[in-house]
């Protein structure tokens, strides 16, 4: 019997990661017994067998369903990938909430996957990879969007339609209202919930008139409303999804990953992991129409929009464009760059977020971006400055992140701005600004004032 179970260790031996403790070495002992009956190697009765007495160990092959076989792979994959090898953390990561009773199926994580490492490719073409049938992805999309509201959006690259992306982190004082900074060309406005900061986003013509007018008007409404403020322009954006934390249940909590060392594991093999793959603004804009734009709003919410949603929404501003003209376009404008793919979901545990801007050096940056990648859900956008970036993670997750956030960074970023809670007290298409672009002049006509954030403030 010693044999035999010495024989299906041996079997298994490369899924595990290297560790010599003994209640690990049993823990590797059991698995290999549960992976051998669930490739039919052993019975369940041989499985009892070859186990003996379990006693009150927290892993039980004879016990343990098949079904788990997928979700117990993924944790040892993510184990051998970041190199845990502390034992009591090997043992939580292999048994923590193992026995929860609502499953994300193994079919769906598979289809989830896909869809968040490749949002810019065609359902047609999941088809191929996956060898399957373009039906059974969209039914796959369709029951991801009703379970987890996953979705597929386009960013913009939002020089191309000479426009500048702003963010402002600021601490306002008893004066502030959030209707103070809510305008046509504002993104959204978020606050932290446990700290003092706000930060909001704005889009402004990229024409020197316009931005005085905007930075000006923010200068002064900081005398009146801000204690502090840092002012961003942003030059490219990024989201990664890192779905190996995830198996199926459960997002797995990793102090060796998240709370001790994420930084220093990149910064120590940081050519060795991932780098977050970011999408960089252009510096020239394109030609286009007031048309263009608004099949840019559109697209900014839903990159999966039917033409003839789009057709039917440009009607309503007065266009009637033919199917051919509308698929012209939309060729046209991917061509130029206009549209970076990105994915958004709600759930799946990821219930809290947190938000952080870096002021450093290109250096500090580059190891960042190899860092982004280990966390749960992370959105970033590289500025003029440094970084802004926000992580979603489980609720319990998140003060270990933020530790780890400020106890790296404080000593090597010139500037940290940290928000450990999110919310979000607003977010908007900037659809209104169509009607002020001059198609003929390629320019941006505003009235004085449209800009000044300060107006109507007395």
């Amino acid at each position: 019997m010693e044999v035999r179970r010495a024989e299906l260790v041996h079997r298994y031996f490369d899924l595990f990661v290297e560790c010599s403790d003994p209640e690990v070495q049993r823990l590797y002992d059991m698995l290999s017994l549960f992976f051998a009956k669930c490739d039919g190697l052993i019975s369940n009765s041989e499985v009892e067998k070859l186990m003996g007495d379990p006693g009150d160990f927290p892993f039980d092959p004879y016990q343990t369903p098949v079904e788990r076989r997928d979700s117990i792979l993924i944790r040892l994959k993510f184990l051998k990938k970041y190199r845990v090898k502390n034992p009591q953390e090997i043992m939580r990561m292999m048994t923590w909430g193992m026995f929860t009773s609502e499953k994300f199926s193994s079919s769906d994580r598979k289809y989830l996957v896909e869809f968040v490492e490749n949002p810019d490719k065609s359902f047609s073409w999941f088809a191929r990879r996956l060898n399957t049938s373009t039906s059974t992805i969209f039914e796959a999309y369709h029951r991801l969007n009703k379970r987890i509201q996953f979705y597929f959006s386009s960013a913009l690259n939002f020089p191309l339609l000479k426009l500048k992306h702003f963010i402002v982190f600021f601490k306002p004082n008893e004066t502030f209202k959030p209707s103070s900074l809510s305008r046509d060309f504002t993104l959204s406005i978020n606050r932290d919930t446990l700290g003092d900061w706000m930060w909001a986003s704005f889009l402004v013509p990229n024409q020197t008139r316009i931005f005085k007018e905007f930075a000006d008007s923010l200068k002064k409404i900081s005398y009146r409303m801000f204690d502090d403020h840092r002012l961003y322009e942003v030059k490219s954006m990024g989201k990664s999804c890192n779905l190996l934390m995830f198996d199926g249940e459960k997002w797995m909590p990793s102090d060796d990953v998240l709370g001790v060392g994420a930084f220093k594991f990149a910064e120590r093999v940081g050519e060795i992991l991932p780098r977050l793959n970011d999408y960089e603004y252009s510096t020239e804009p394109i030609r286009f129409d007031t048309i263009d734009f608004l099949i840019a709003c559109h697209r900014y919410r839903n990159a999966r929009s039917k033409n003839s949603e789009i057709r039917e929404v440009l009607r309503q501003y007065g266009y009637n464009l033919a199917w051919v003209t509308l698929a012209k376009r939309l060729t046209s404008l991917r061509r130029a760059g206009l549209f970076f793919p990105v994915f958004g979901f709600s759930g799946l545990g990821l219930s809290a977020a947190s938000t952080y801007a870096v002021e450093c050096e290109d250096d500090l940056i580059e190891t960042l971006y190899h860092a982004f990648p280990q966390f749960p859900e992370c959105s970033v956008s590289r500025t003029d400055k440094g970084v802004v970036f926000m992580v979603r993670a489980p609720g319990e997750s998140v003060p270990a992140i933020s530790y780890l956030v400020q106890s790296t960074l404080r000593d090597q970023a010139e500037r940290l701005i940290v928000a450990n809670r999110l919310q979000n007290i607003g977010t908007k298409v900037p659809t209104a600004l169509y009607s002020h672009w001059n198609k003929d002049k390629q320019y941006w006509e505003f009235e004085r004032g449209y800009f000044d954030l300060a107006k109507n403030l007395e």
